[in-house]
């Protein structure tokens, strides 16, 4: 296995790309071959240098970073690409695309009043993880790096419950998944969705956005006081937390700042667990691509009340972290490829109603 991971630094402001070098060089393992000004540059050096990663300013003249990643999946190139976003509406909106058209994950620009060590810090701490998470995928092996894990593939019995609701937790990997899920799901598919897809504020507005325009389904941005309706696709919004509560015979979305022990809001355990207190078994869970395991204490909630979880295999995820410690715990009742998702949940909301 390769144990030296080659990333090329592409941004067009030099400052920057000096920032992000630094950093990289305190990662244990990775080697920066090199920095590009502009994504013209960025493809000579890619044929070049032959980077395992790069990291990808998404605003650039003459040639942006969407314009790098087109080419890059044209031209076949194995490289990964993580984007290096600014947190405005303009930069959500291009980083949602290049998520979706394959970069392996994004992190904010440092814009922090801290200073430079203090953002140079919060850099690193973003960057890290998920370059860790980028070398699993390839079989890189980093320094301190932990053990592959060969997953437990067992699945539970299989269950006939019907589902009235289904809730999917996603991280690293998501947005590109989403697409691929949800635009195979009729605009009639009945059963509401709600997702936990780890995002800041203003890129699940432009996620929900964008999968609306590329799904049957209607895809919107989950507010607070939301009813939930058939045949729509909500997001949970980015910054805060998206519980569902039951009035009477309707359900509604309530959203909140509230913190949970795992920092994450979205929380897809947070979500799940008003699922299952809103629907209980007739619920059914989906994890998909994601590092940690969000969507675990979840999912044995779901299992505990006697709905279905499903999680995606392998093999088709970006990142096997999120659906792993869901497979391990015994708490699937199927793991699907991302191509046989859509009609498993199609089928698990369409199955006749048990009497209770």
């Amino acid at each position: 296995m390769q144990k030296q991971m080659k990333i090329l630094i592409v941004d067009d402001m030099p400052v920057y790309a000096r920032i992000i070098g630094n950093v990289l060089k305190r990662i244990p393992g990775v080697e920066v071959v090199g920095t590009a000004s502009d994504g013209l540059q960025a493809l000579t050096k890619i044929s070049e240098l032959k980077p395992d990663l790069i990291t990808l300013d998404i605003e650039m003249p003459k040639f942006d970073g969407l314009e790098v990643l087109h080419e890059i999946n044209q031209r076949g190139i194995k490289t990964g690409v993580i984007v290096i976003s600014g947190l405005t509406a303009s930069s959500a909106e291009l980083t949602t695309q290049a998520l979706q058209l394959g970069a392996f994950d994004f992190v904010l620009k440092p814009t922090g009043t801290g200073g430079m060590a203090a953002n140079s810090a919060k850099l690193l701490g973003c960057l890290e993880p998920r370059i860790r998470a980028f070398a699993g995928a390839r079989n890189i092996i980093l320094p301190n790096s932990p053990k592959p894990m060969q997953a437990n593939m067992a699945t539970r019995a299989a269950t006939s419950q019907h589902a009235d609701l289904v809730v999917i937790a996603c991280s690293t990997g998501g947005p590109a998944a989403l697409r691929t899920l949800l635009s195979q799901l009729p605009r009639a598919h009945s059963a509401p969705i709600v997702i936990a897809q780890h995002m800041p504020p203003q890129f699940t507005q432009s996620l929900a956005r964008n999968l609306n325009d590329q799904c049957p389904m209607y895809v919107v941005e989950a507010a607070n006081g939301m009813q939930v309706e058939p045949n729509t696709v909500y997001v949970a919004p980015g910054g805060l937390q998206t519980r569902i509560v039951a009035k009477g015979r309707q359900t509604y979305l309530e959203t909140s700042d509230q913190n949970v022990a795992s920092g994450l809001r979205p929380s897809a355990d947070f979500l799940f667990h008003s699922a299952v207190e809103a629907y209980g078994r007739n619920l059914l869970g989906v994890v998909l691509t994601g590092m940690g395991d969000d969507g675990r204490r979840g999912s044995e909630e779901i299992v505990a009340a006697g709905g279905t979880v499903f999680a995606q295999e392998a093999q088709s995820c970006v990142v096997y972290g999120m659906p792993r410690a869901v497979v391990e715990a015994n708490l699937a009742h199927q793991i699907l490829t991302l191509d046989a998702m859509a009609k498993a949940i199609f089928n698990q909301c369409n199955k006749p109603s048990l009497v209770s």
